[in-house]
């Protein structure tokens, strides 16, 4: 779908650049210590490109590196990555410090990812209930539905119904090939192409790719 910046804010366990097995040189935190210089030149040449045509924005690859992110530096970045790329996906942490919090609110899209059993829904009910009390839009997020299809999982009517929402995306259990994608550091579309996990990643991407034109972000 074009070219696409991938912006890894899980600092503590991110993990973009090995499931792409690449090896970066800079992170997110580098370009956050000098964020009042920061310029579209400097953010750019942070980036590390992989053969798909995805340009990473790498986590620390250190605990050690490690250091809070301001909401500002988060606002700056994602307005560079938007006026350079016509797609940016952003590996988020969590929801609730300041700079994970500002980049759910300026995404057009927020893909929030559940499984179907008891305990990951109540901590969807909870985390959508402190989204909408921050002012987070709910139209914007999308319901995934991940390792869709196990044994004994709850039923989709069941959990919609417990949620208040409608699901809008499945993507099947296939551990074989999330397995394979895993340890070869490669994507899952690229190593298994013809995987239903890759189906449905693909299925996903085109439906959130169709309505943005280039150069609008998303």
């Amino acid at each position: 779908h074009g070219r696409c910046m991938l912006c890894d804010m899980d600092q503590r366990r991110g993990d973009q650049a090995s499931l792409l097995n690449l090896k970066p040189r800079h992170s997110i935190n580098d370009l956050c210590r000098n964020v009042q210089r920061l310029d579209q030149g400097m953010f750019e040449q942070s980036l590390l490109a992989h053969e798909s045509g995805v340009h990473l924005l790498a986590a620390p690859q250190s605990f050690t590196e490690v250091q809070p992110i301001s909401a500002e530096a988060a606002e700056r970045i994602m307005r560079f990555a938007r006026a350079a790329f016509p797609f940016v996906v952003v590996d988020l942490e969590d929801f609730y410090h300041r700079e994970q919090l500002q980049v759910l609110q300026m995404c057009d899209v927020a893909l929030f990812v559940l499984r179907l059993d008891f305990t990951s829904l109540r901590n969807a009910r909870r985390t959508l209930d402190y989204l909408q009390q921050q002012g987070v839009d709910q139209q914007k997020i999308q319901i995934v539905v991940n390792k869709f299809g196990r044994s004994k999982e709850l039923r989709v009517a069941e959990a919609e119904e417990a949620l208040g929402v409608k699901f809008t995306y499945y993507v099947p259990d296939d551990p074989k090939s999330a397995v394979l994608s895993l340890n070869r550091g490669t994507p899952v579309v690229s190593c298994a192409p013809n995987a239903r996990l890759s189906d449905a990643i693909g299925e996903i991407a085109a439906a959130i790719a169709a309505p943005v034109s280039v150069g609008a972000g998303a």
